[in-house]
């Protein structure tokens, strides 16, 4: 029998408060005949019956009371006491209306029966189990399969799924889901999962599970057949905006850093710069302008040195002759005067020639002024333009600035972070829009509670029967305690294993956050991963606190100033709000297998870059990433200094090392080359010197050859005075001889 009577047990609204009016005279409410209440109120009732057959019906007290002034005692005709109505009373249209009502609902209360509705229940209730029977296991995998698939973009295959309902039980056998990115690998494998749930409150359409297993979990295993989906899952308008976002931000800083790297490399080409420098130069112009001026010097003066030396020569044969002569055994004084003779003839001959040099000189030293300014102008240039060539060199040189060459390297290495957000921001946006869904849900259901009971403050009702119910603890979904393993085949070596507690879509009524937590091997590398999901309304910790330790991860990518493949290390904390902002702090640090650089124009400089690079076995970035409300993503650097030693300094080294060999080539080729330039004129500037040195010597010889011959005019004019002295003393004594 149905226990509600009337629908007077119902909550009525009090009217909220209202400024008071001047009250308004009640018109007075119409009244009827008692003759017009229902049958079940007309009659007459014994004492018993009363009790049983009316009373008894009724569950809201005040509808009891109600019903109760309608009687009054009194006897019948054998003196039996009874319960009559009072048919000649007024009572009003409300009321009348009221009994109306309760009538309805106390005839409702009769038993018995319908057939007709029994069986049909009775077939609907067997074609929905046979249904379900049938079916259900073909539905659950389709949801599984399909949930699965959104989230990770890729083939999601179930060997089997069991779901025992009488049993309470759900088991998945055979689970493989593809990656996405290497669709002939799983992302991972797991072998069977089983749980049992509450049966009770499955029928109140909630799935708790105190226990859920997952065990043969296995990572990055292969497939036989290719996991890539026919139609890849149409990407929401936000996660569009948010990779083409990572992917031009990527794309930006590695252009901006190439063409950076290019631009500074592209200075040190000593070819391009001695091909700047030619239109530089001065020395070839200078050069070029006084070539044909020297030129017709030299043709004046070049017969004069051979003239000159032709007339030394005779002069110097003649005072050779006169030099080799012996005149100490010639007494004569005759012969040696006619000798002296013929050297003051020589003497005078020499002295003709002298004027002639002096002329000669006196001629060329107009001209040889002007040699000697153009040779001073020429050798200014060539100064000039070796320290336009040295200081070429030292702006190459200062272009190589470690400062320039650390902003490239920092730009290439975000847009490696921003490559690998790209490729990993898609599952920590679901799973942040997961947690923000489940918090959402928490907020919604304490937004409605907190409604009820601000309504329940303001709302009366009949007074009835109080029933108080335990509170609910359980969500729609509750799953407390998930525990995972997965060894390797055939062995004891543990390769997963991990454990989730706490699963709720509603934390408010379960009191507790999520808490997940796996340790497992990639490639015997040891990994460690822990999130907490706090998506109560009253917390103050974060919606999401994660953390992650791992190491052998593949971590290659191509920043166009360089590429490598590494195996790295991970070690990242990550929170998240409710407000969708997001903080990630990490440190990665990468074991370089091979690293490679962009190519040059120059084949020199490509080949020293790609040896710098080569020499890096190493690399460690400590980063931090942030995600603002508006989705925007922010990566920072916070190691600049140690990513300097660690990348610029090899190539600054190696660059360095080289780039004094390149100078002095560079310095070599632009001697070289104003050698050139400049060769015809200084050998020519040369030819004139070598005349003026010829005549210059040519005096010289003259000079001493005149020394030479008034040597030996002295000892002439002496062996004459003394030849004339002994001559006189003889014929003195020869007189004397004959006086006496």
């Amino acid at each position: 029998m149905e226990k509600n009577t009337s629908k007077l047990n119902e909550t009525a609204k009090t009217p909220a408060k209202k400024s008071k009016k001047p009250a308004k005279s009640k018109k007075p409410e119409k009244t009827v005949s008692a003759k017009k209440l229902p049958g079940i109120f007309k009659k007459t009732y014994k004492e018993k019956a009363y009790s049983k057959n009316l009373l008894k019906k009724f569950y809201i007290e005040a509808d009891k009371k109600f019903v109760e002034k309608l009687y009054s005692p009194s006897q019948d005709k054998k003196g039996r006491n009874i319960m009559v109505c009072n048919k000649s009373a007024e009572i009003t249209k409300a009321d009348l209306k009221r009994y109306k009502l309760i009538a309805k609902q106390i005839k409702m209360q009769k038993g018995g029966i319908k057939l007709v509705p029994l069986i049909a229940v009775a077939v609907l209730v067997a074609v929905l189990s046979a249904g379900v029977s049938l079916f259900k296991n073909i539905i659950i995998e389709k949801a599984i399969t399909s949930a699965m698939q959104g989230i990770f973009g890729a083939k999601t295959d179930i060997a089997k799924v069991d779901f025992q309902f009488f049993n309470a039980s759900l088991e998945i056998n055979g689970l493989e889901q593809a990656n996405k990115d290497s669709p002939m690998k799983n992302l991972f494998q797991i072998d069977s999962i089983k749980t049992s749930f509450n049966l009770t409150d499955l029928l109140r359409g909630k799935f708790h599970a105190e226990n859920l297993s997952v065990e043969g979990v296995a990572i990055d295993t292969e497939r036989k057949k290719s996991g890539e989906l026919p139609i890849k899952p149409a990407k929401t308008k936000e996660e569009k905006q948010t990779e083409s976002a990572l992917s031009a931000k990527k794309q930006e800083l590695s252009e901006e850093a190439s063409a950076k790297l290019k631009e500074m490399f592209d200075s040190y080409n000593p070819e391009k710069m001695l091909e700047n420098l030619q239109n530089e130069l001065k020395s070839p112009a200078v050069a070029s302008q006084i070539s044909t001026d020297v030129q017709q010097k030299v043709e004046k003066w070049s017969s004069l040195p051979a003239e000159l030396q032709e007339k030394v020569n005779a002069f110097s044969k003649n005072v050779n002759d006169i030099a080799n002569t012996d005149f100490s055994k010639i007494n004569d004084v005759a012969k040696l005067k006619s000798t002296l003779e013929k050297i003051n003839s020589t003497a005078k001959s020499g002295e003709e020639l002298k004027k002639l040099i002096e002329k000669s000189n006196s001629d060329l030293f107009s001209d040889s002024k002007a040699i000697a300014d153009y040779s001073n102008k020429i050798q200014t240039a060539i100064k000039s333009d070796y320290a336009l060539v040295d200081s070429k060199i030292s702006e190459m040189k200062s272009v190589l600035s470690p400062a320039g060459l650390n902003e490239i390297m920092t730009n290439a290495v975000q847009s490696v972070l921003y490559q690998m957000c790209g490729k990993y921001y898609p599952y920590v946006s679901k799973g942040l829009n997961a947690a923000l869904s489940a918090q959402k849900s928490s907020s919604e259901k304490e937004t409605e509670k907190s409604a009820e009971k601000t309504e329940k403050t303001v709302m009366t009702r009949h007074p009835g029967r109080t029933v108080f119910f335990k509170q609910d603890t359980v969500p729609t979904l509750f799953i407390e305690n998930v525990t995972a393993s997965g060894y390797e085949y055939k062995t004891d070596n543990l390769l997963f294993k991990g454990n989730a507690k706490n699963i709720a879509n509603n934390q408010n009524m379960t009191g507790k956050p999520t808490d997940i937590s796996a340790d497992f091997k990639i490639a015997d590398n040891p990994n460690n991963a822990s999130v907490k999901i706090d998506a109560r309304t009253n917390t103050n910790s974060p919606l999401v606190t994660a953390s992650y330790t791992g190491s052998g991860i593949p971590v290659n990518a191509d920043a166009q100033v360089f590429a490598f493949t590494s195996k790295s290390t991970i070690k990242a904390k990550m929170t998240a709000d409710t407000n969708g902002k997001v903080s990630l702090n990490g440190v990665l640090d990468m074991n370089i297998s091979e690293m490679t650089g962009m190519q040059f124009d120059v084949e020199k400089i490509s080949e020293l870059y790609n040896t710098a690079l080569s020499n890096i076995s190493r690399l460690t970035v400590d980063f931090s990433i942030g995600i603002n409300e508006d989705k925007t993503m922010t990566i920072s650097l916070n190691n600049l200094d140690s990513l300097a030693s660690q990348l610029t300094t090899p190539v600054v080294k190696t660059l360095t090392a080289e780039l004094n060999s390149i100078a002095a080539d560079a310095r070599s080729s632009a001697a070289k080359l104003l050698s050139e330039k400049t060769g015809v004129a200084t050998e020519k500037i040369e030819q004139f010197t070598n005349i003026k040195n010829s005549v210059n010597s040519s005096k010289e010889s003259v000079n001493n050859l005149q020394k030479k011959l008034e040597q030996k005019k002295k000892q002439i004019n002496d062996q004459i005075t003394n030849s004339t002295k002994a001559a006189a003393g003889d014929a003195a004594g020869n007189l004397i001889k004959k006086l006496f």
